[in-house]
């Protein structure tokens, strides 16, 4: 079983499109180690250009460590049972 943070650092393919939806923010220690760095926030809304979270998701660590992870939470309705 994988952590959160391995998740998303070896997502492929349907699993790193949906983490690309849910994610809203993340914490790292960036590779150069002199601070960490916050990319995204709290809430849906993200400022106009790079969407710098999105090199994490399938990244396997490249960039940096993850520390901190921000996610949408959705409720999906299922039908009832019978």
């Amino acid at each position: 079983k994988r952590t959160i943070g391995e998740l998303v650092a070896t997502a492929k393919g349907d699993e790193r499109t949906e983490i690309r939806h849910a994610l809203l923010g993340a914490d790292v220690n960036v590779v150069d180690g002199q601070a960490p760095a916050q990319f995204g926030g709290e809430n849906m809304k993200d400022v106009a250009g790079y969407d710098t979270k999105r090199l994490f998701i399938g990244g396997q660590g490249a960039f940096g460590a993850l520390t901190n992870l921000i996610f949408k939470i959705t409720v999906k309705d299922e039908p009832p049972q019978a």
